[in-house]
């Protein structure tokens, strides 16, 4: 029997972008989820806007959460599986921090990547994601009361951890990342037995990003990989690259 090959897509509503869960409408997720499956594409990764899924570090919403569900039942029905993505965090350019996460501290300058939290362009710095012990309580809340609700259920292939991680704030060191990727997944395989994976990117492989594939491998089921050509010359060519590629995500 030949071997299937999975595609898929990234996912936000047409219209809303990233203020989709601020604005969740049902009916939205079931006309372009359709178009999703009509495309005979098989899964859709979606990505749990930090600030709207847990707007206190101890706080997850549980409207957000419900709606979460919706978005589950609705790839159920239409046939496509759903890759659900933690801590974004970075996405398009914009890092979106949850305002609870932000130090005390203004940088005085810009940052390197446009910061926005709850609505508004911040100059405060980040707590490091990593290994602030308020990140990592917070990290654990959301993934318990997510995978605790919907870890076994049958629209999710997987898991992912972040978008680009790296651009959102970089590890200090290897071990930093490596030691979180671990972390992460250990707490996920509590309540689900779904496959795990990290959103990576070229630079995880082409310069530091704080995270090795190597690394991660131990703890993920598959690696992934963002190959962008217009940020990265050797993407846009046949080879020797692609084999490069498909490799690193094997």
């Amino acid at each position: 029997m030949a071997e299937s090959f999975l595609l898929g897509v990234n996912y936000w509503p047409r219209k809303k972008a990233m203020y989709w869960w601020k604005d969740f409408d049902r009916s939205e997720v079931e006309e372009e989820f359709a178009q999703i499956a009509a495309l005979k594409l098989q899964v859709a990764r979606i990505f749990l806007f930090w600030e709207d899924f847990q707007p206190a570090a101890n706080h997850i919403d549980d409207q957000t959460l419900r709606n979460l569900g919706t978005v589950l039942e609705v790839a159920q029905e239409v046939g496509i599986q759903v890759m659900p993505t933690f801590f974004t965090g970075h996405m398009s350019g914009v890092n979106w921090w949850p305002k609870w996460a932000l130090l005390d501290r203004d940088m005085g300058r810009a940052l390197p990547m446009r910061c926005i939290a709850d609505g508004e362009v911040t100059l405060r710095e980040g707590r490091d994601p990593y290994t602030d012990p308020l990140m990592l309580a917070a990290e654990r809340l959301l993934i318990a009361k997510v995978c605790g609700r919907y870890g076994d259920h049958p629209a999710i292939y997987s898991w992912n951890f972040s978008n680009e991680p790296d651009l959102f704030y970089t590890p200090k060191t290897y071990a930093d990342g490596a030691k979180w990727n671990a972390f992460v997944a250990t707490e996920v395989r509590k309540y689900s037995r779904k496959p795990i994976s990290a959103g990576m990117h070229a630079p995880t492989i082409c310069g530091y990003s704080g995270f090795r594939p190597d690394q991660l491998a131990p703890s993920n089921d598959f690696l992934s990989m963002h190959g962008y050509s217009i940020y990265y010359d050797l993407t846009a060519s046949n080879a020797p690259s692609t084999a490069m590629w498909c490799r690193y995500s094997h």
